[in-house]
């Protein structure tokens, strides 16, 4: 116990001497913040000391010399006194802008208080020692940058004053209101270098948040051309809360279960093609950018996956996702469709499937690389789906339909049809064809969702109740995007 107070009091004194020492030393961190600082003090809230001092003598006048004899002497005494503190401030403002003269400026006037009061003794009693040192202390506290310098200034002063004391001799002096004086000063001191060391300390600061946040914005502005515009708004909202780019980031791909719906889509015989650049360059490019660029614009965050693109709806309300899923995919495959007539080709080469459910969504990599993925039931099921068009009987009946299609699981068709009752859909039994879709063999059924006009105007009206805009038009040949993306 004696050991730890021992400890204590030890560190205690340290910390109090190194303060001490400080005052003594220049700051070499922000040189320019302290002169800047320095500056503003020198020339704002400490030249209101010299209006201060010049009132005091001019009151002074009134309340206390006012029955003095001679009151010419003593009038003209603090009258001038008052014009000559106040001409001393206004020749400290002219020259505001160089500390160093300022500082002359101030040491006029300790200097002049000092004498001049000593001698203005000699219309009357003789000073005391007091009036001496402390009116000089008050200046110097006020606006000295060095200790050292402001006590052999005042001490001087006391020495040349001496002739005028009032039976003080030098050693009373010394150890009586000099030393006083000269505590008050050091205290002083130490208060005026630690504001500014506060002050200092704020300025680096601030450089270092305005700095960390500029940073924050390159590094966002890079991320937001990697991220889809779903999860830029969840960050986003995260960073308005107080988080950093980076610690918002791994929030939102925080690993967690959600119900969501999912676009999968796959381009028939890619690999007999997959070593053709003009193949990858004028068909492959463009057809997943006319898939990914507007499914993420209508809130999806899409993944590709060689020649697959897979788009998931991580939305706080799961069936607005499904309906934002089929939007997209009716877009979508009437584009395709559009696409390869265009290249005077008959069927379409990529078909779009939309499956339903729970599933795992968020960061499946490493600590190291950021990546939001879904696995799971919907994911899973709509690839499967999308393989079954490479069964000849599954692509006849998409092929005799007139229009475009989209393929819907079991589960996304129930809740497609709660929307509402004027749907036009296609069921599939698969069991009756003879088909089962591998690692689902309990999925016996798929729908066909056509592109017509009656499901369109149902479409757009549930986008429409559900305040979503989203709304999807009929493609006719030649003409672009299908859909007006949130």
């Amino acid at each position: 116990m004696r050991n730890a107070k021992t400890t204590f009091m030890i560190e205690g004194i340290i910390k109090w001497l190194s303060i001490f020492v400080h005052q003594f030393t220049q700051l070499r961190t922000g040189q320019r913040q302290i002169r800047q600082g320095d500056l503003a003090y020198l020339t704002g809230a400490a030249l209101s000391l010299f209006p201060v001092l010049a009132t005091v003598s001019v009151l002074h006048f009134f309340f206390n010399d006012s029955e003095k004899v001679p009151q010419i002497l003593y009038m003209q005494y603090r009258f001038g006194m008052a014009a000559a503190i106040l001409l001393l401030g206004m020749v400290a403002f002219l020259l505001r802008g160089r500390a160093l003269a300022v500082r002359s400026v101030y040491l006029i006037l300790a200097t002049l208080m000092s004498v001049v009061q000593a001698w203005s003794m000699t219309l009357g009693p003789q000073i005391t020692i007091k009036w001496v040192v402390w009116l000089p202390t008050i200046v110097f506290m006020v606006t000295s940058n060095s200790f050292f310098f402001s006590a052999l200034w005042l001490g001087l002063l006391v020495l040349l004053t001496h002739p005028y004391w009032e039976g003080r001799d030098f050693a009373r002096a010394i150890f009586s209101d000099f030393t006083l004086s000269l505590v008050a000063l050091a205290f002083g001191q130490i208060v005026r270098r630690i504001s500014i060391t506060a002050r200092i300390n704020y300025l680096l600061y601030e450089e270092a948040s305005q700095s960390l946040e500029e940073e924050q914005k390159i590094f966002y502005t890079q991320i937001s051309r990697f991220i889809s515009p779903v999860l830029l708004e969840k960050i986003d909202e995260k960073r308005k809360a107080g988080l950093t780019p980076v610690a918002a980031l791994d929030a939102v791909l925080k690993r967690r279960r959600s119900t969501v719906a999912v676009m999968f889509s796959d381009i028939r015989d890619f690999s007999s093609r997959a070593d053709e650049t003009d193949f990858i360059e004028n068909e492959l490019i463009p057809s997943s950018a006319s898939i990914i660029d507007p499914c993420e614009r209508n809130c999806g965050i899409a993944k590709q996956i060689g020649d697959a693109v897979i788009v998931f709806y991580d939305l706080p309300d799961a069936e607005e996702g499904l309906l934002r899923a089929l939007a997209d995919a009716f877009r979508c495959a009437q584009f395709e469709a559009n696409r390869v007539k265009r290249l005077n080709r008959i069927h379409p080469e990529r078909y779009f499937s939309i499956a339903y459910g729970s599933a795992t969504v968020g960061n499946m990599a490493s600590v190291s690389h950021r990546e939001t993925t879904i696995i799971g039931y919907p994911a899973n099921l709509s690839a499967r789906i999308d393989s079954l068009t490479k069964e000849r009987k599954i692509a006849d009946i998409i092929r005799s339909q007139s229009v475009p299609c989209v393929m819907l699981s079991a589960e996304s068709a129930v809740v497609v049809g709660q929307f509402a009752k004027t749907w036009n859909l296609v069921p599939i039994d698969l069991r009756n064809l003879g088909i089962s879709i591998k690692s689902f063999p309990d999925e016996g059924q798929i729908f066909l969702v056509p592109v017509d006009e009656i499901n369109v105007s149902t479409l757009n009206d549930m986008l429409t109740l559900n305040e979503l805009e989203c709304h999807v038009s009929i493609i006719s040949e030649g003409m672009g995007h299908g859909s007006k993306a949130s």
